[in-house]
């Protein structure tokens, strides 16, 4: 489908899993709704909690290392578009960005609001 439709899908990550570095094929925009994960790319790394919200531009390298509890993750991706269509446009994404709470989440829900769904299988 690449009529601009938002789909949002949710997945249950397993606890300590290990994601090698890897990139997708699309913009990524994920809310981290439980749990912890560690996000490392050539860039930087981060540490993420609850309502954290986090971009990543399609082709974007990086690997992820979930905490003892797992997470689930809830991912919003737009067929045939880029997500930056859909986001504040004066904000300067870069290839790859994080928000706390308050901040991200209110606009996260805004976008998600409007999507289709779709659960995943915990991995």
């Amino acid at each position: 489908m690449a009529d601009g439709t938002l789909t949002l899908t949710g997945t249950r990550y397993a606890g300590r899993l290990v994601q090698s570095a890897h990139a997708h094929d699309h913009d990524q925009l994920s809310l981290l709704v439980a749990g912890t994960l560690i996000e490392a790319s050539g860039v930087g790394e981060a540490t993420c909690g609850p309502a954290t919200v986090m971009f990543k531009e399609a082709g974007f390298r990086h690997a992820d290392t979930f905490g003892a509890g797992g997470a689930l993750v809830v991912q919003v991706q737009v067929a045939g578009g880029s997500l930056r269509d859909h986001l504040d446009p004066g904000r300067d994404l870069g290839p790859w960005a994080q928000w706390g709470a308050p901040e991200a989440t209110g606009p996260f829900l805004a976008r998600a609001g409007a999507a289709r769904c779709r659960h995943s299988p915990a991995t």
